[in-house]
């Protein structure tokens, strides 16, 4: 298909879908419908446009995360030890810097649901490792991502436990898209274990759930869909990103 991915033309093909099914709804639709269909469809192409640049910024995060915070160096041990919290505040850190001031949407981490009004009583008390929003509009609940190492291979559990979490947020928190960020190991490809799980949960979900996987320091993530990588991540539905100024985060 060239530069225009798979994942574009998927796309593409959903926004055509959308304008035709609008188009043969609005002959005896009322008024007030047509104003609200039009509204919706509006919102979903300027979040599709949102998540094109997000997704821009996370590969733009991880390509400059160090080899410190994917293996952490420890005293007493000759082998440096996994531990997802300091990759975790390192990608957060990376990617708010490249977000920049002017994206219209929060980047939280680890944000406590419990007491959320809407939320807990669909969800339970999940807390998922990041959420990127506008507080307060639930219409506007852009990515929610779970990030793991590797290593969670051998403990598919946790796996399919994240998994759960991502489809909850889809399901009935209204998320837009929702990210399996793995990260580690370096080599040709993900372990078999870890992209089954994922193609099951895509026959259904499509790239409304995407697994994102960055497998060395200072190097692009990938993006795979049921099981085939999607594209390199340098090729995106939209080819100008909004202007956003720089922040620093100390």
């Amino acid at each position: 298909m060239g530069i225009e991915s798979a994942f574009q033309h998927a796309l593409k093909e959903m926004e055509l879908y959308n304008v035709k099914k609008s188009l043969s709804l609005k002959k005896d639709m009322p008024s007030a419908n047509i104003n609200e269909l039009a509204c919706s469809n509006k919102m979903r192409s300027v979040m599709e446009k949102d998540f094109d640049y997000f997704m821009r910024c996370l590969m733009k995060a991880g390509a400059k995360i160090e080899h410190h915070y994917f293996q952490l160096p420890v005293a007493g041990s000759e082998e440096p030890m996994i531990r997802e919290r300091v990759y975790c505040y390192e990608l957060y850190h990376q990617l708010r810097n490249a977000l920049g001031d002017d994206f219209p949407y929060k980047l939280d981490g680890e944000v406590d649901k419990e007491g959320h009004p809407i939320i807990r009583p669909k969800l339970g008390p999940k807390k998922p490792d990041f959420i990127v929003h506008v507080p307060r509009k639930m219409n506007q609940n852009l990515v929610v991502i779970e990030v793991k190492p590797v290593t969670v291979k051998n403990r598919i559990n946790e796996l399919r436990k994240d998994l759960k979490t991502l489809r909850r947020f889809i399901d009935r928190a209204r998320y837009y898209r929702a990210i399996m960020f793995v990260y580690g190991n370096g080599k040709h490809d993900l372990p078999e274990s870890i992209r089954s799980e994922m193609e099951s949960l895509q026959e259904k979900y499509g790239d409304r759930i995407l697994l994102v996987w960055h497998r060395r320091p200072r190097e692009k993530p990938i993006v795979y869909s049921k099981g085939e990588l999607l594209r390199p991540a340098d090729y995106f539905l939209y080819s100008l990103p909004p202007k956003s100024s720089k922040t620093v985060v100390r």
